[in-house]
């Protein structure tokens, strides 16, 4: 769990933090860049600061605040570094995302350890088939940015439809780190340390509880 204290935390107390880290965030840009990914310290500072509590629920020690507050933190990290800023928001607002999911699906993620974050992609790049007790998926998820600090992938797939139609709905899955495979393509000219790699699942198994409808999030 990060260190700091969890009550009375304020919109304008993250935002005070994310412009302290700003001389860090420079000095490590170039080395950023060189490696293809944000440093290990850099998300360390960002969870130490309570960046990732900002949107989470208060029964997992999160601050519940309004997510406005995204707009103003990436622009104070992004006067570090681009890519940490990019990668920093993402992983705040999917805690906000995952917030959404059905309870079980977020005491999976946070009852153990509410330091935990997701990263991935919202490409339904996979169509979830149906199984007894939820879906198995196979695909590749292109372009996942922060994938290698994500304790969890959070990843778009395609689910059918009520009815018999045949089409399908795009949502979202939540898959542990340990089922699935990240290779390393991101060579890339602009926020080149984004770390933007593929996520590969193979044939993992998603329970019910671990989905969640891009209608029923958007509502």
């Amino acid at each position: 769990m990060d260190s700091i204290d969890q009550t009375k935390i304020t919109a304008d107390d993250l935002i005070g933090r994310a412009n302290a880290m700003i001389p860090a965030l420079r000095d490590r840009e170039d080395a950023a860049e060189a490696a293809r990914m944000v440093p290990s310290e850099t998300i360390a500072g960002m969870r130490d600061a309570g960046f990732f509590r900002a949107f989470q629920p208060a029964r997992y020690g999160g601050y519940e605040l309004d997510v406005d507050l995204l707009l103003a933190m990436g622009i104070a990290l992004g006067r570090g570094c681009g890519s940490s800023a990019w990668v920093g928001n993402l992983a705040m607002m999917h805690q906000w995302m995952i917030s959404g999911f059905p309870e079980q699906a977020q005491d999976d993620l946070w009852a153990n350890d509410g330091a935990a974050i997701a990263l991935g992609s919202y490409a339904a790049a996979a169509a979830a088939a149906p199984v007894d007790g939820g879906f198995r998926i196979s695909g590749r998820w292109p372009f996942s940015s922060g994938c290698d600090h994500g304790d969890w992938a959070l990843l778009g797939a395609r689910f059918a439809a009520s009815g018999d139609s045949g089409n399908t709905v795009p949502g979202l899955v939540l898959v542990p780190r340990g089922d699935y495979a990240i290779v390393d393509d991101w060579h890339a000219v602009g926020l080149a340390a984004s770390g933007s790699k593929l996520i590969v699942c193979e044939d993992v198994f998603i329970p019910a509880h671990r989905h969640a409808l891009f209608p029923d999030l958007a509502a």
